[in-house]
């Protein structure tokens, strides 16, 4: 080989070791990383327990020969002696009566906005910001299926947008349609017949249209004195649904929900206790409820717990055997996942954060680990004692998720 090409080739040998030392030296000096923003999060340590619904119930043991045709929707609340529905001779007649009231209603709502007039541009701003709300929330009953709210919010945008034509100057009044609505309403009361029967409520309530069988099977008044075997067999037990009632009214919005919870699980449940719950398969709400009664069985380990309720909406105002989740202890913090976790030489746990372009070690106060989701709830704001000299991570901190050779004081991009 020519004096040339051994030093053409020692040459590019030299550069090459050059630049694999530079590269070494560039991962350990000064590499990139893969941040997240330290954030807020909160999680509850929960119990999922079946339950039972209790509620002060009276059966409407009627029948009607002809079509029963409601007047109020479930949860509605009705006095004693209110309507709660018409006995029309058919299906037929009954839908007459409930065009007639849809008709009645706009006709209402057109003349209360022809006297309330409009407000100029801003109520044009308020006006789509509503019409886009109820539209999600029309497209969201559809999709859940509900359809007693879907015809409420079908009739509300109905009222937006007749409102915004007042307003932009599409009409200047609504004369022609009242006139329209108004002979439709005088057409169809000329075929609605008058009911036969009018059915009225036994008590002041609120009103559930079905009844499930289950009405007698736990007494309402003796709720505090159930047992761990009385709710079992409830839970367990078969129930025939009485066909024979058109539904009932729930005298007291307060209502009470049996679960029996294991023995181990009531440290964190006492008396006068205020909880939360969920049903998740009813809502998605949180209902807050009171610890009433904890009625313990040693024998078999358990305890029938009961939680007192004074909330009530649609969904609520129906149920009966759930699965209940019941939130015992809530966390807030600072969210910190698995992968960023490292330890200290002494062995105490933290992640790095981005400071400038350096890496800093911040130590953590761990208040609660999710083994499913494998993240911790740490303590935000930490007030380190007298003598502890550590830093401590904080909200919005850079935190490193991602990266590798990680040290306190290392240059990063």
């Amino acid at each position: 080989m020519s004096p040339t090409a051994k030093r053409v080739i020692s040459l590019i040998v030299g550069l090459f070791l050059l630049a694999y030392v530079g590269y070494q030296a560039y991962l350990m000096l000064y590499t990139s990383v893969e941040l997240e923003t330290v954030e807020s999060y909160t999680v509850y340590e929960t119990l999922d327990v079946q339950g039972i619904a209790i509620r002060d119930e009276k059966v409407i043991n009627e029948t009607a020969s002809g079509y029963v045709y409601y007047e109020i929707t479930n949860g509605d609340r009705v006095a004693k002696g209110g309507t709660i529905a018409e006995v029309y001779s058919s299906e037929e007649v009954a839908l007459i009566q409930k065009e007639i009231e849809q008709i009645d209603a706009e006709i209402a709502s057109l003349q209360s906005m022809q006297l309330q007039g409009v407000s100029g541009t801003s109520d044009l701003e308020a006006l789509n910001k509503q019409i886009k709300l109820v539209q999600a929330s029309l497209l969201e009953s559809v999709r859940a299926g509900e359809w007693e709210k879907t015809e409420q919010l079908r009739t509300n945008l109905q009222q937006l947008l007749n409102r915004k034509q007042i307003v932009v100057g599409t009409v200047p009044d609504f004369a022609d349609r009242l006139s329209e609505l108004k002979s439709e309403r005088k057409t169809l009361a000329a075929k609605l017949e008058k009911s036969q029967r009018t059915i009225t409520s036994p008590a002041a309530g609120y009103f559930v249209a079905a009844t499930d069988g289950y009405e007698s099977v736990l007494s309402y008044a003796d709720v505090t004195d159930l047992t761990v075997t009385d709710v079992e067999t409830a839970l367990d037990g078969e129930v025939t649904t009485d066909h024979a009632g058109i539904g009932k009214v729930v005298g007291d919005y307060v209502w009470y929900l049996a679960c029996v919870v294991p023995q181990d699980k009531l440290a964190l449940i006492s008396e006068g206790q205020d909880l939360e719950i969920r049903l998740p398969f009813v809502t998605e709400e949180i209902v807050p409820v009171t610890v009433k009664k904890v009625n313990t069985d040693v024998g078999a380990g358990k305890a029938m717990v009961l939680l007192e309720c004074s909330y009530m909406s649609e969904e609520l105002s129906s149920v009966r055997c759930e699965e209940v989740r019941i939130l015992l202890k809530e966390y807030t913090g600072l969210y910190v996942p698995d992968r960023a976790l490292h330890f200290a030489g002494n062995n105490d746990s933290g992640v790095y954060v981005r400071v400038g372009n350096v890496l800093a070690f911040r130590h953590i106060r761990v208040l609660y680990y999710d083994e499913t989701g494998r993240f911790s709830i740490c303590e935000a704001d930490v007030r380190p004692e007298e003598g502890d000299a550590r830093t401590y991570l904080k909200l919005y901190d850079d935190m490193v998720i991602e990266g590798k050779g990680l040290y306190d004081g290392k240059v990063v991009a």
